[in-house]
């Protein structure tokens, strides 16, 4: 195990072209001079140093991380929008929950697709996760916050971002829940945050999570389109360092710390062919989530880089493990539950209540009296839920979720 001792999260960890004047940017990770001086803090170098140690000997003890099963992670996404376009639906946030749930189980549909020199490394981390169904009062919840903004560029403004009285979101009780805050990342200077994560021992509770742009999150039609920026980003909140190290200048002699991911001078991007060589004429494992090659072309962990972040939940976030929030669930059934509408008449949205509590992803339909669907969108299912009606002309209609149908009149 290689410098397992000195592994060096750098703390806050983030993606920014590299030039503004490139029609296709590459994402870069790097540390503000604001960032780098919370880093010399002696307290926080002490925190980190105390905290590596108690890492390093964690996965050298076979007994020291025992395999859960299932673990599954609860988590809150905050949504900070400034203009409705900003505002992402339900379809979306959810298709991020799914690329999570298949990177971190090995479950990706392009997992085969590793080179076979790489094959024997490829680990399943073993984590699931979930929108949470309850918040932290104990009353029922969809995972999804949504906070209109008067800020442009929120996701560059941490000092803004997590706190609601500023144009966020304050922060989930981090010890139950993982925080996801997603938002516009416009700067006058052109220079604009993809995703950045705090590590435990730089994180405080009001900044505990992961924060994505919204141009990258979930599945999108940008060159991240697959969600796997939130991958590589919960990689660093579970303690995973860049894989080629982040030493500046870049050396050979800079790791990450893990012994089953070869050396490499630095990263990679776009989609490059294999085999790639850099150090010692070992190749390069850009497939892995912690480079910086496109969606398409990352799709594994290695077995040490899942033992490690297995260590960062059993010793830092210990409560993510333990925590009894439920979760949003995908049916095996048919939904089928009775349900209410109001107002009925109705005009520029209804409001939908359930006979059950309900916390489960589906479809809402509305048809006219012709038969023909005019209305159609996926939402996380939960009582008292808003639906905007987009667009209707008045008249009578037909909503159905699932096996249940109601009448709905549309006034002007």
């Amino acid at each position: 195990m290689k410098n397992l001792i000195f592994l060096v999260f750098r703390g806050i960890l983030f993606f920014m072209p590299v030039s503004n004047f490139f029609a296709q940017a590459i994402p870069h990770c790097g540390n503000s001079p604001e960032w780098e001086a919370e880093l010399s803090d002696p307290v926080q170098q002490a925190r980190r140093q105390v905290m590596e140690a108690a890492i390093a000997e964690a996965m050298q003890r076979d007994d020291a991380i025992t395999s859960r099963s299932p673990i599954v992670i609860p988590v809150v996404v905050h949504v900070v929008w400034r203009d409705p376009e900003e505002n992402i639906d339900d379809a979306r946030i959810w298709s991020q929950i799914e690329r999570l749930n298949l990177d971190f189980n090995a479950e990706n549909e392009d997992i085969d697709q590793v080179p076979d020199e790489f094959k024997p490394f490829v680990g399943n981390p073993g984590i699931r996760f979930c929108l949470a169904a309850e918040d932290p009062a104990g009353n029922p919840t969809n995972g999804i916050v949504r906070v209109q903004t008067t800020e442009r560029g929120i996701a560059m403004k941490r000092d803004n971002l997590f706190y609601s009285d500023r144009g966020g979101s304050n922060a989930w009780d981090p010890t139950r829940y993982l925080n996801i805050w997603t938002g516009d990342n416009f700067t006058p200077n052109g220079i604009s945050v993809t995703g950045y994560a705090y590590s435990p021992w730089t994180e405080t509770p009001e900044r505990s999570g992961i924060v994505i742009s919204l141009d990258f999150f979930g599945i999108n039609d940008s060159r991240l389109g697959m969600g796997r920026l939130a991958v590589h980003e919960v990689g660093h909140y579970l303690g995973l360092r860049h894989i080629w190290g982040d030493n500046s200048p870049p050396t050979c002699n800079d790791d990450d710390g893990i012994s089953d991911t070869p050396n490499q001078f630095f990263y990679n991007f776009n989609c490059p062919s294999y085999p790639q060589h850099s150090c010692d004429g070992t190749s390069n494992m850009f497939m892995n989530y912690m480079d910086y090659v496109y969606d398409r072309c990352m799709m594994m962990f290695t077995k040490e880089q899942t033992q490690l972040m297995n260590a960062v939940l059993a010793l830092y976030r210990p409560g993510l493990l333990n925590t009894t929030i439920p979760c949003v669930q995908k049916p095996e059934r048919v939904f089928a539950d009775a349900f209410t509408v109001y107002p009925n008449p109705a005009r520029r949205a209804i409001y939908l209540n359930f006979a059950e509590q309900v916390a489960e992803p589906g479809e809402i339909l509305l048809y006219n009296i012709n038969g023909r669907v005019v209305f159609r969108e996926f939402f996380i299912l939960r009582n008292g839920m808003e639906v905007m009606l987009h667009d209707l002309i008045p008249g009578m209609y037909f909503l159905r979720i699932g096996e249940s149908m109601r009448k709905l009149i549309v006034h002007p």
